[in-house]
């Protein structure tokens, strides 16, 4: 995924839930708080999306 089309994704992802994931620095970004939460839920969603289609296998 190009660097272009990453940040307009977590851009979009930013205006969808009012918050702030990414903290921008003087060219250093790091996760914020609410990024950090988001990252461990979606890491979540995508095992349980695994796990199901194991089952259902």
């Amino acid at each position: 995924m190009s660097h272009s089309t990453m940040s307009r994704a977590v851009s979009a992802l930013e205006t969808e839930f009012s918050v702030r994931l990414v903290s921008r620095d003087n060219h250093v970004a790091g996760l914020t708080p609410d990024g950090e939460k988001l990252y461990k839920m979606a890491l979540e969603l995508l095992d349980m999306a695994r796990k199901i289609e194991d089952a259902m296998k």
